[in-house]
């Protein structure tokens, strides 16, 4: 998948993606049949910033809504590249 700022990870795991932080989660959920919610946010960036209630640094790891969210690239306050891994049953929430 390469549409829309959402590109498959070529790697193990198969619901692993980098994703842009302006990514609307409407279209994340609708290009990857997920059910992230979109009531307090707009955008993926939107969601982890509501979440974490701050804007979180590069490298930052935070687990919500049964994905793992790790921070790849900020700019001032803005959240531009965000790998999102959907956790399965055979996934280590670490």
């Amino acid at each position: 998948i390469k549409s829309s700022g959402i590109v498959k990870l070529e790697d193990d795991h198969p619901e692993e993606y980098v994703v842009s932080g302006t990514v609307t989660l409407r279209d994340l959920n609708r290009e990857l049949d997920w059910n992230l919610p979109d009531a307090h946010a707009t955008t993926l960036a939107g969601l982890i910033i509501h979440e974490s209630r701050n804007i979180p640094e590069t490298g930052a790891v935070f687990l919500y809504h049964g994905c793992r969210f790790t921070i790849l690239e900020k700019r001032a306050n803005q959240l531009l590249r965000i790998k999102v891994r959907r956790l399965g049953e055979g996934d280590l929430e670490v």
